[in-house]
């Protein structure tokens, strides 16, 4: 069952499932807490799993302010998250956006992290090459709205190769989005 979580102004939408020591999952950038449960489904049986949409994401608060992406704004959410379920501790993890989320918060509270899992990071020793690439991304979101760039890129993706089934997967966490928020977000993280 979903509930709010406030964090800096915003509500966050989190799920919390399951029984056993608990994992803390921050999804990566146009990602949900959909996709993440998809992904966790297999923990569910041992461990108290808690999942929820990033700021901007899903049907957490939309963002259209690019400061509000900022990573320690973004990490900080993570305390909100940990506060308002009453756990002291737990094992956190991330998925590329997720991870840069993820590690500054263990950074910042070690105390907090039992374990920390990172998922294809999206960071480096040097930028991100498909940085640019992404800003097209939200702008094409921006000017075809959410609905039609899911569809292209649907489209696009079943062109290239990939199965039906996945495609259209990947075109519904899409469509999760606010238009506004996820171009923000495209371009500004």
């Amino acid at each position: 069952m979903m509930q709010r979580v406030p964090s800096d102004g915003l509500q966050l939408a989190v799920e919390d499932y399951g029984t056993g020591p608990a994992i803390v999952y921050a999804h990566g950038l146009t990602g949900s807490r959909h996709w993440s449960r998809r992904e966790l489904a297999p923990l569910a049986d041992s461990y108290r799993t808690v999942i929820y949409d990033q700021r901007g994401h899903g049907d957490s608060s939309p963002v259209t302010d690019p400061q509000l992406y900022a990573p320690h704004r973004m990490a900080a959410d993570l305390s909100a998250v940990l506060d308002a379920l009453n756990l002291p501790q737990a094992i956190v993890g991330g998925e590329s956006m997720g991870c840069a989320t993820t590690l500054l918060y263990a950074l910042a509270h070690p105390e907090r992290i039992s374990a920390l899992f990172l998922v294809l990071p999206a960071f480096a020793d040097e930028p991100n090459p498909g940085r640019e690439a992404m800003k097209t991304w939200g702008r094409s979101v921006a000017h075809l709205g959410i609905d039609r760039f899911a569809r292209k890129n649907q489209e696009s993706e079943i062109q290239a190769g990939c199965d039906a089934e996945s495609a259209a997967a990947w075109a519904g966490i899409l469509r999760c989005h606010q238009t506004e928020s996820l171009a923000t977000a495209l371009q500004t993280v």
